[in-house]
């Protein structure tokens, strides 16, 4: 007889993955064994959990005519079932149990016809680590085990976007949520947010979506600081009058009289220039901009939120940024961790792009097995925006709800498995391999040259580590597009 088993939330406190705490409420977290129900690969849509463990004596994963968790009381032991409607997947697969009370966890093969796997091997029986990847049939599933949980977490999380005060804020990695957490409290104030991050891992997107919690109607005003020269960034920013300068035939209103009553995002604030800040500081806390070649301020209501890859704070240490504006900017200030440390996330982000991929009611590409380990294993160096790239291009060579194949992916992903491959040791140390792309079979575009150069600064060895191509080879692509390195240095 199996008794029904529940987990209650400590009293009077709302569970949810991003509720905004009572003011001053300290939040304890701390690490949580958890398993992440990712993705399934012929069937991209059914929607990715996280089931917490603790207390959790035993898992039992299984064929099931649903996606289904159900928790109960079994020969004493308090067990999570986990069901998928997978038609590769045996209907007693595997089990996964803890040794002891605070054990490690194993996972044992339960004589399946396809076998268990953790990260790509196929196993009898596993001691499992934080960061294995787990493979039932088509279904993958993370283990977790060293990053903090919010302790008012449920047991069960079956569908993150509900909670989350945005889908692109929805995620399963706690610290991250954290940080959504304290972005939803001041999305209606005008209290500027710097938003750190390396390369890719959605800067903008956070600053979009902040935007749209504002209350502001206006489309915010994104720049990119890195892409305009010095000698036009501050007519750019604060505007000009006609005649200001020569070449300033007409008037412009700039950046940020352009961002009144919106949001402006300057992406890349760490490339402005010196010179121009403290300029750029007293429009932010007189909200006025004298525009070039005018007398009087002018008032403006703008919010501001910022981005960049770079250390600010090494900057202002070196004299290359102002610790005044450095301050100012991060009056709010989140982290954006890199894909690779935030793995628990691709169940949702992978359905989400070949969502937006194909486009409203258009059926969603599904995966290959190998194409579903590849992708969930590879370290994606470049984060979020590599990970739309790679799917863009896989879906753009076959039809509408088709299988992408191993063929459709780049050289990258080779029948041996991604060369790139993420190291759950790694993840763990919150280190990684570097921001550079392994080798492609051709030279990128000429609009992906400008922006790395831009990006860069004109330093071609470190596009061409990012590109995966000889020296040599990449000096070739710039000649054929007429572009020159020098033109993008600083």
């Amino acid at each position: 007889m199996l008794a029904p088993m529940t987990f209650a939330p400590p009293p009077d406190v709302e569970v949810t993955l991003t509720a905004s705490p009572t003011p001053g409420e300290a939040v304890d977290a701390f690490p949580v064994p958890q398993l992440i129900v990712l993705l399934q690969g012929d069937a991209p849509t059914l929607p990715a959990s996280r089931h917490l463990l603790t207390g959790t004596a035993r898992v039992r994963f299984g064929r099931g005519a649903a996606r289904q968790h159900v928790r109960h009381v079994e020969d004493g032991l308090r067990t999570l079932g986990l069901t998928f409607p997978d038609a590769l997947a045996s209907t007693r697969h595997a089990v996964l149990s803890r040794e002891g009370r605070d054990g490690p966890f194993v996972l044992e093969d339960a004589g399946s016809k396809n076998g268990t796997w953790v990260n790509g091997q196929r196993i009898d029986r596993r001691t499992l680590t934080d960061g294995d990847l787990l493979e039932f049939g088509q279904t993958f599933c993370l283990f977790r085990d060293a990053v903090p949980v919010d302790v008012r977490t449920p047991p069960d999380t079956p569908n993150a976007p509900a909670l989350a005060a945005a889908n692109a804020w929805a995620t399963f990695h706690d610290p991250l949520a954290a940080q959504y957490r304290r972005l939803v409290r001041v999305a209606q104030s005008t209290v500027p947010v710097l938003v750190l991050g390396e390369t890719g891992t959605g800067k903008e997107v956070v600053a979009r979506t902040l935007h749209q919690l504002s209350g502001r109607t206006p489309e915010m005003m994104a720049v990119n600081c890195a892409a305009i020269p010095a000698s036009l960034i501050e007519a750019e920013l604060f505007g000009h009058k006609k005649g200001a300068f020569t070449g300033s035939g007409t008037e412009r209103p700039g950046w940020i009289r352009s961002a009144d009553r919106s949001t402006l995002f300057l992406d890349e604030i760490g490339e402005l220039p010196l010179a121009l800040q403290a300029t750029f500081l007293r429009a932010l806390e007189t909200s006025e901009v004298v525009p070039v070649g005018a007398d009087r301020p002018v008032k403006v209501d703008f919010r501001l939120v910022s981005a960049t890859h770079r250390d600010l704070d090494a900057d202002v240490e070196r004299g290359s940024f102002r610790a005044d504006l450095r301050a100012r900017l991060g009056a709010m200030t989140i982290t954006l961790p890199p894909l690779r440390d935030r793995r628990e996330d691709l169940g949702l982000l992978l359905p989400a792009i070949l969502a937006r991929i194909a486009g409203p009611g258009a059926p969603l590409a599904r995966l290959r097995r190998e194409v579903t380990r590849a992708l969930l294993t590879y370290a994606w160096p470049r984060n979020v925006r590599e990970l739309v790239q790679v799917l863009t291009q896989a879906v753009a060579q076959i039809g509408p709800g088709d299988f992408i194949d191993q063929e459709h992916l780049p050289p990258t992903f080779g029948p041996g498995g991604p060369a790139n491959a993420a190291n759950p040791a790694e993840s763990r140390s919150g280190s990684g391999p570097p921001d550079a792309r392994p080798p492609t079979a051709a030279p990128p575009d000429e609009a992906t040259l400008r922006a790395l150069l831009t990006e860069h600064r004109g330093n071609v060895a470190l596009v061409a580590r990012c590109v995966g191509l000889h020296r040599e080879l990449l000096y070739r692509a710039l000649r054929k597009y007429g572009l020159d390195p020098a033109d993008f240095r600083a």
